[in-house]
């Protein structure tokens, strides 16, 4: 005998509500790596051409024995100013920023499918019980917002967390939770077993 799977409104609107606070913050993470993304390039595109130049100026210069001074200053300054730009780029860490970002807008946009797709289903056909089913989602969310990058950077980002907040709170009975706060980001969410 199979037994259907128990699902509650409480817990499908939860999902709704969780799955919309995922798009967004997929939206702002892939804003995140377009950003890093366009400064990573402005910071290489320069540094590879004038290596480049360098490299040519420095091959060239065995024929030119009366300048090889002003082809040695020229070669070092392009030297110093390809080390700087990488030196800024390591600094702000535009590559590790950029990464992180990019593959938590893909976990965060999963998540999103996976629970469209539970929630597309009738009650009977779902793969696991309601409470399950929001518990395992929240814990990979949970985990993604772990492992990325914070966004709290600018005072926009961080109203934008509030309204998805105040906006999950509102849509919680009391059957699925009171305040629950993960390490960076805050969730609501509280179930007792």
């Amino acid at each position: 005998m199979t037994t259907i799977p128990l699902w509650l409104q409480a817990e499908e609107m939860y999902l709704n509500t969780l799955r919309d606070t995922c798009d967004e913050l997929r939206s702002e993470y892939l804003q995140i790596y377009n950003l890093n993304k366009n400064r990573l390039y402005q910071l290489k595109l320069p540094a590879i051409v004038m290596s480049s130049v360098a490299g040519f100026i420095s091959f060239g210069s065995a024929n030119f024995d009366t300048r090889i001074r002003t082809i040695n200053i020229v070669t070092g300054v392009i030297s110093l100013t390809v080390g700087i730009l990488n030196t800024v780029e390591t600094f702000f860490g535009l590559n590790i920023t950029m990464v992180s970002a990019k593959a938590t807008s893909l976990a965060l946009q999963m998540l999103s499918q996976k629970i469209t797709l539970e929630l597309s289903l009738d009650a009977c056909h779902r793969s696991m019980n309601g409470i399950l089913f929001v518990r395992d989602s929240f814990n990979e969310f949970e985990m993604i917002l772990k492992e990325a990058v914070p966004i709290y950077k600018s005072k926009q980002a961080q109203d934008k967390i509030l309204q998805m907040n105040k906006r999950m709170s509102s849509n919680n009975s009391s059957e699925i939770g009171s305040p629950f706060t993960t390490g960076k980001h805050r969730m609501i969410l509280n179930i007792d077993v």
